[in-house]
Formats: structure tokens, C-alpha cells, sequence
């Protein structure tokens, strides 16, 4: 089914939405055709929308002219394919970018192994209860005769910020050429964790190199065997071990 929109554009619909229950939406969409090619221009998969995404296509100016922004950030985070497997109206607002980064810098979790967000992330009110709540790496098992002293967790500069970017870079390539939402939620989990990890590595990267940064992100991350194995396999492929080329007299 076709959802037809009031400048002409039309858009697929999902097998198990009717059109005529979004009607009402019609009348607002004379910016559609423009609100569409800002999505397909950066990849997005529009061949099947759920109801949910058609409100999008009701936006205002203002909201039109913060939309390219919204979706950059998006690209530059690694995480289009985590939207664009939400394709929501409240998903591209501002404020809900907001949310997923702050999920990020504190290292939330804020997607489900089926790449969906997590509902705490979806409203404000929620969210604000959820991460005043959280506890980092609280899955973690930690031997409490091993810890000497806390470990500092210093700001980013510069060259961490790199190296983040560089990580993340990587990361959303091997998830855009992978369809697979567990492995989706395994990048999500490194990225939520890079901040904290880098702020403690003490720039050892320099010499051990960012397979270490990867392997310490998933620390405290509930991993199946299965997901182990797509670690090794598909992720850690792209980061070589520095450690062992030290010890090889590379």
C-alpha cells in the first residue's frame, strides 16, 4: 500500500498499516518530496515505512531546516543503521539526539539485541528517571582483591577524540556492511563504552594500538557465544593486535 501525500509524493507502507488511518497527516505534507530525499540521499532504506515514520513527513520549516543536521550528527556517530531501524517521527528530533548521545557519553545501553531503541530512551521523563539511575558496567563481575586503587578517568583531548573517531569510523562501516542487529547492538555497546575506556587507557593505545580499546569496551557487556564469535570474527578483523606484533619484535 501507498501512502500519497499532498505535493505528489507517495511512500510504501509496511504490509500491516492502513493508509486511511493516516489521513488526517495528509494535508500537512506539502514538504515530503524534500523530507524523502533527505533520507534516501544518505542511504536510508524507505522501501517499507511503518505508520510511525509518516508524521515526519508533516514537519514545519524549523523542523525541516534542523533535519540535515540531525541526520549528519546521525552519520557521524556510526548510527544510522540503529535509526534507520526506527524509523519514528520522534526518532530525528533534536531532543531525542540528545538522549542517545548523553546515553552514549555515560556508556547506557539504548538499543535491544533487535536493534530497537529501548523504551526508557523513547521520553524525556523516563529517560531523565532511567540515567539518573544507571550504574555503568553494572552487569560486570568485578574480584575486589585485584583493586588497588580506583582508576582515574580523565577528560578527552585532542587525540583521543581521534582515536574515538577513527573507532567509531570503522565500527560503522562494518555495521553498514552487515545487516545484522546483534551485531548492531554489539557496536552500540562499544560506542556507549569508548568515553570511559579511552579516559582510563592512559594513551596506551600508542603502543598497544585500538584492539584493546574494543576488547575493554565490551567489559561488564552480557555476551552469548555466539556473539563472542561475531566479536572475533567480524569486529576485532578490523582492529589488528599491536600487543602481538610487540612481542613478535615487529
Amino acid at each position: 500500500m501507498k501512502f500519497k501525500c499532498i505535493d505528489g509524493t507517495s511512500i510504501n507502507l509496511a504490509p500491516d498499516v492502513d493508509p486511511n488511518k493516516f489521513l488526517a497527516l495528509r494535508n500537512y505534507t506539502t514538504n515530503a518530496g524534500v523530507i524523502l530525499d533527505l533520507f534516501k540521499n544518505r542511504d536510508y532504506n524507505l522501501e517499507s515505512v511503518p505508520g510511525s515514520f509518516l508524521r515526519i513527513l508533516t514537519m514545519n520549516e524549523k523542523e525541516l531546516s534542523d533535519l540535515p543536521n540531525i541526520l549528519d550528527e546521525i552519520d557521524k556517530l556510526g548510527l544510522k543503521e540503529i535509526f534507520n531501524a526506527n524509523l519514528e517521527c520522534r526518532s530525528f528530533k533534536a531532543s531525542f539526539l540528545e538522549r542517545v548521545k548523553t546515553a552514549l557519553d555515560k556508556g547506557i545501553p539504548f538499543v535491544n539485541p533487535d536493534n530497537t531503541f529501548i523504551s526508557e530512551i523513547k521520553y524525556a521523563e523516563e529517560f531523565k528517571n532511567f540515567n539518573n539511575n544507571f550504574t555503568p558496567n553494572e552487569n560486570s563481575t568485578v574480584n575486589n582483591e585485584n583493586i588497588v586503587e580506583p582508576i582515574e578517568v580523565k577528560s578527552l583531548d585532542a587525540e583521543d577524540l581521534k582515536v574515538k573517531t577513527d573507532i567509531i569510523s570503522r565500527l560503522g562501516e562494518i555495521n553498514s556492511l552487515n545487516s545484522d542487529s546483534t551485531l548492531t547492538f554489539i557496536i552500540s555497546s562499544i560506542i556507549a563504552n569508548l568515553d570511559s575506556v579511552l579516559g582510563s587507557d592512559n594513551k596506551a593505545y600508542r603502543t598497544l594500538g585500538e584492539r584493546h580499546l574494543i576488547e575493554n569496551a565490551l567489559q561488564g557487556v552480557a555476551l552469548t557465544p555466539e556473539m563472542q564469535n561475531m566479536i572475533s570474527n567480524t569486529i576485532l578483523e578490523a582492529f589488528p593486535d599491536n600487543e602481538l606484533n610487540i612481542g613478535r619484535g615487529i
